[in-house]
């Protein structure tokens, strides 16, 4: 799937805590104008090349940074205003015309993440579709793998649901879908990633997570599963297949691969077995 190279930014600035973003885009916007100033010392740039100092400030908006966007604002209407010699009036100037299209920049770039987060996100169930999931599950890998840190794939598949569906109608079987998709986002910390894979199946990614960190994982999931089951007055459980990130030849595709494949016959021993697919890895 070809992705823009600002949707592609945006995505990987996604995954980095919200004050260190702040801090890199608001020195973004200061390195740029100073450089700006400068090459119009050394080089007398053409009048009117002020508005690039925009662009970090249109970054920061465009990706969803808004406090870094508006604190970029003073930051470059007093370098610009330094720069040039001027006095208290042109820097007054600055911070009126900069905040206007800091404004307009603000509305627009929360009009364009609302339209990015409904082409990502599953509207049933609030996770993250298959396409926006996968999208962020490939960063979030490669950022593991920079780290040297591992990773867990789980596949998740709901026990019963076509009974349910059946059974109680499509729209207990929506209000399951939903129960679930909680459960799974409940049991998840903040670098983790829950998506809809496709029908009543949903993918889970533990960044920085071992398999033992999986058990523990499910744990939590059945147990909210258990919760939330009493309030829809049926039985949820969920089966897991799970697959460990292991060096640098995994990719996702390939861990899905293995996670499934294991999921699989993990329900085939059980049910040969004669007992019920647990919520367990």
């Amino acid at each position: 799937m070809t992705r823009s190279p600002l949707t592609r930014l945006s995505t990987t600035l996604d995954l980095i805590p919200h004050a260190f973003r702040t801090v890199l885009l608001v020195l973004a916007s200061a390195a740029c104008c100073v450089a700006l100033r400068w090459a119009d010392r050394n080089w007398s740039l053409p009048p009117g090349l002020d508005f690039l100092a925009l662009i970090p400030i249109a970054l920061a908006f465009r990706v969803g940074a808004r406090t870094a966007g508006f604190l970029s604002v003073p930051v470059v209407a007093v370098i610009l205003t330094v720069g040039s010699g001027a006095g208290l009036d042109a820097l007054g100037g600055h911070l009126v015309s900069l905040g206007l299209v800091g404004f307009l920049l603000d509305s627009l770039g929360r009009s364009l993440r609302k339209a990015r987060h409904r082409a990502v996100s599953d509207h049933l169930t609030g996770v993250y579709n298959r396409r926006g999931g996968e999208e962020r599950a490939a960063l979030a890998i490669e950022t593991c793998r920079r780290n040297g840190e591992r990773a867990v794939l789980v596949m998740v598949d709901c026990d019963g649901f076509k009974g349910i569906n059946d059974e109680l109608g499509h729209e207990t079987g929506d209000l399951a879908l939903r129960s679930v998709a909680r459960a799974l986002r409940s049991a998840c910390g903040p670098r983790d990633l829950v998506w809809r894979h496709g029908g009543d199946e949903f993918a889970v990614l533990l960044c920085g997570a071992e398999l033992g960190d999986a058990r523990f994982w499910s744990g939590r999931v059945e147990s909210a599963l258990a919760k939330g089951a009493r309030g829809l007055g049926v039985r949820l459980t969920v089966s897991t297949g799970t697959a460990l990130l292991r060096d640098s030849q995994d990719s996702l595709s390939s861990l899905m691969a293995r996670a499934d494949n294991n999921l699989y016959h993990r329900r085939r021993l059980l049910r040969t077995e004669g007992r019920r697919t647990p919520a367990s890895v």
